[in-house]
């Protein structure tokens, strides 16, 4: 988040929090705040962050917004890519569009908000909008199974020199490489209401995927990835571990990171360098430039604390699969990998690497 970006969140802030002061003096009830942005846990966030503000004033009034305001969290599941100059001129000549605001997206949405306004709130729900008890369940499911997959075709996929989502998922190797990371890795991780149907969400995803006409770009998705992967790799393969996960339980996620660490060096195998976007960019280069082999950067790259919990960094047997694939990737390139995980659609429970 930028300085401006920072400025301009914490402005609005204020302004929740000085229009909340004045009806909490003139004894009216509060107003329900609900966060439509695209973060997880978005209104307990929001809470904490108007309550710090709020505290500025005074400890009472803090104490007041904290025990009388509700803060509901939503999600909200659309693909919506970049813009770019030719997307611009597609909307301008298709549609004769010139907003410089305007965005191009896929025609799903799901709009999930947490059922809390205490002075009561429109019929979202005959808008198609869920309104739920608790949205964690549905962040969890769009980051593991949704992002997760996206990160996972972002970094295998520029490896293997395809520019779009579409592009990746047109090949049957990485279509298989997500379906079998969304059903056997991903989706065990989840705990969903009963009316969720877990597969007609894979199913509907590796079509929406397929829409060529987002142009989605890989090099987009690969963006933050030490900000992203935790949240959407990460914390589900520790859960696994927890529960005794096999090794060839983690195969896909383990793929996914060691084509993270390949595609952070930089450069790929034939030297062509690209711009790696990430805050820990420079720390994440100044550690291919001081490990001289792929064992030391793995074991060295797993110490990252800011990405990898102790969990992930002591696991032996995620450390060895890590660097396994990270060879396989440098000595005889992804297709390899692919061509491994497409076997193992047929048997998850093999061993990565042997």
């Amino acid at each position: 988040m930028t300085s401006r970006t920072q400025r301009h969140r914490k402005r609005h802030l204020w302004i929740l929090v000085e229009a909340l002061y004045r009806r909490k003096e003139l004894n009216l009830p509060p107003f329900t705040i609900l966060s439509c942005d695209n973060m997880p846990n978005n209104g307990s966030l929001t809470r904490r962050a108007v309550c710090e503000l709020a505290s500025h004033r005074s400890a009472e009034f803090a104490q007041w917004i904290e025990g009388n305001v509700a803060f509901p969290s939503s999600m909200v599941d659309r693909i919506v890519p970049a813009m770019s100059e030719v997307s611009r001129e597609r909307l301008q000549k298709e549609l004769n569009c010139h907003d410089q605001n305007a965005v191009m997206c896929e025609a799903f949405s799901q709009w999930v908000v947490e059922d809390n306004f205490p002075q009561g709130r429109p019929d979202w729900e005959h808008d198609g909008v869920q309104m739920v008890k608790d949205v964690h369940p549905f962040e969890t499911m769009k980051l593991r199974l949704l992002n997760g997959s996206h990160s996972l075709l972002a970094y295998v996929g520029l490896a293997a020199k395809y520019k779009t989502v579409a592009q990746a998922v047109a090949d049957e190797k990485f279509a298989n490489l997500i379906c079998h990371y969304m059903s056997f890795e991903a989706a065990p991780t989840l705990d969903l209401p009963e009316n969720v149907q877990v597969q007609t969400y894979i199913d509907s995803l590796v079509s929406r995927f397929a829409n060529d006409s987002l142009q989605h770009q890989l090099s987009q998705i690969a963006m933050d990835g030490s900000q992203k992967i935790p949240q959407r790799w990460l914390n589900g393969a520790e859960e696994r571990l927890a529960n005794d996960a096999k090794q060839g339980d983690l195969n896909a996620t383990v793929l996914g990171v060691a084509a993270w660490l390949f595609y952070v060096r930089g450069e790929d195998l034939e030297g062509n360098q690209h711009k790696v976007d990430d805050p820990m960019a420079q720390t994440l280069s100044e550690l291919h430039g001081r490990c001289a082999d792929p064992e030391s950067l793995v074991r060295e790259a797993l110490k990252l604390n800011d990405i990898f919990s102790t969990t992930l960094s002591q696991s032996e047997m995620f450390s060895r699969a890590v660097l396994n694939a990270y060879q396989t990737i440098i000595s005889s390139g992804v297709t390899e990998c692919l061509l491994f995980n497409n076997r193992l659609s047929n048997n998850n429970t093999a061993n990565f690497g042997g």
